[in-house]
């Protein structure tokens, strides 16, 4: 009876070894509505927005922590931006403003960082013509 007892109150194991790290937990998974924001026929002295929607189609709770502009050659770029989390189903939004300062095309990179493992830390092009 005892034997039973502690056989009971093992820890979750595979194939009799105990796994390290298992953890079941249910996770957030992002899905992206682009893979880059381009900006068209945007004239010095003028901005724009561009949103990136970002959908958690997992079964946890999704964390959008970060989303910076690395790369600005020409300090065209902005986002506006406070941590927020999804819930399973939800859909949030990044939105990032281009100001041209002169004519001509600009390129940038936006960095969106999420709890999804496969979606940890996401680069996205931006681009002015």
């Amino acid at each position: 009876m005892i034997l039973l007892l502690v056989l009971a109150c093992a820890p979750a194991s595979s194939g009799g070894n105990i796994v390290a790290g298992d953890d079941t937990a249910p996770v957030g998974t992002a899905i992206f509505s682009a893979e880059e924001l381009l900006w068209h026929d945007l004239s010095a002295g003028f901005s724009q927005t561009q949103t990136l929607d970002v959908t958690n189609i997992g079964e946890g709770v999704l964390d959008i922590s970060e989303a910076s502009i690395v790369t600005d050659p020409a300090g065209v770029y902005s986002v506006n931006f406070s941590p927020f989390s999804l819930d399973p189903g939800s859909i949030g939004s990044v939105v990032v403003t281009a100001l041209l300062v002169e004519d001509g095309p600009t390129t940038g990179e936006l960095r969106v960082r999420t709890s999804d493992p496969a979606a940890a830390s996401t680069l996205f092009p931006l681009a002015t013509d």
